[in-house]
């Protein structure tokens, strides 16, 4: 039995937190034994965790691992799973002094990196890879546990109407969040069309849709989803974009920009993008997706069942338990 160690940030949901889960939910418990160790600035999700790891070790935020070596030797780890990305952590250099070390990367971001600390770098998408210095990097895209996404509440739990076209958007901080705003205003003069977006910014320009600003658990999140008969989501540099999977659980079509994974790595066949930022292009697409009930159902379909396959959490669970054994058995 080998003892592995996986690090992170913050227990808050995200797309990181929720791959790491349903990673370790498909791993053989017969050959390894799981450890998660991070930081307590959220711990909304601490519960679905605890659930899937033998301990789960909080420190106190802002602690930057401190006496994460003495975990190493209390737990006997083999190997650290590390996956904080995107710059140089001297966390990491000081594990790679106790154990082996891989690093799962969303996006790297910075010249200054662990590169020489780590045995292997994963990355989601072809886009990550590109961004990647080296010969350490291995593509392994995110898991899905797609059977997991069963929504409990209804159009009215969230103030939806039940007789119109849904059109919605889970934003993030970035600018384009404004891009759904400009495009739902073009149709404000269609009272079958019904926009909504939950966002945690509270600056958007008024406008004809829902603004969902309060925080909402993934139970609602997947409900809010599943509510929508169209995924419109403008946005910019995606290292994979879960979200996107996530709207092809519920079987919706997506729309999308043409930029970093979105098109070449996750949406796919699951729905349709335009090129960065070209806002007449996406409400062209948007009209034809109106219009056509069977081309909605094409797409949202089509993203299901390539999601199905290609994100199956258990394929990609044995990918990473090979390579610990790589790693393993050079050490």
């Amino acid at each position: 039995m080998k003892n592995i160690l996986i690090t992170i940030d913050t227990f808050y949901y995200g797309g990181t937190q929720q791959s790491i889960i349903d990673k370790v939910k498909n791993f053989d418990k017969r050959e390894f034994t799981f450890f998660a160790i991070g930081h307590d600035r959220c711990l909304d999700m601490i519960s679905e965790w605890r659930e899937v790891f033998s301990e789960v070790i909080i420190l106190k935020d802002g602690a930057n691992f401190e006496g994460i070596e003495k975990v190493i030797d209390k737990f006997n780890i083999d190997l650290a799973h590390v996956t904080e990305s995107g710059r140089y952590y001297d966390h990491i250099k000081r594990i790679s002094k106790k154990v082996p070390v891989l690093q799962e990367i969303m996006c790297p971001r910075s010249d200054e990196h662990n590169y020489d600390d780590v045995k292997v770098v994963t990355v989601p998408s072809v886009f990550s890879y590109g961004l990647l210095k080296g010969d350490k990097g291995k593509i392994i895209e995110h898991p899905l546990d797609i059977d997991s996404y069963i929504p409990k509440y209804d159009k009215k739990y969230f103030n939806l109407p039940e007789d119109k076209l849904i059109i919605g958007s889970l934003g993030n901080a970035h600018d384009e969040n404004e891009d759904f705003v400009d495009i739902a205003n073009q149709f404000k003069d269609n009272e079958d069309l019904f926009f909504v977006i939950k966002t945690s910014r509270k600056d958007l320009p008024q406008g004809n849709y829902l603004l969902i600003n309060e925080f909402i658990t993934q139970e609602e999140k997947i409900s809010l989803m599943n509510c929508f008969d169209i995924f419109l989501y403008p946005t910019h540099f995606e290292a994979y974009g879960v979200v996107f999977l996530e709207a092809n659980a519920m079987k919706k079509p997506i729309l999308s920009y043409d930029d970093s994974s979105a098109s070449r790595d996750t949406i796919g066949n699951g729905g349709l993008t335009v090129p960065y930022r070209n806002k007449k292009k996406m409400i062209k697409a948007l009209e034809w997706f109106i219009e056509d009930d069977e081309i909605r159902r094409y797409y949202g379909e089509t993203g299901f069942l390539q999601v199905k396959s290609r994100n199956n959490p258990k394929k990609i669970a044995e990918e990473y338990e090979k390579i610990y054994r790589q790693i393993l058995a050079q050490n």
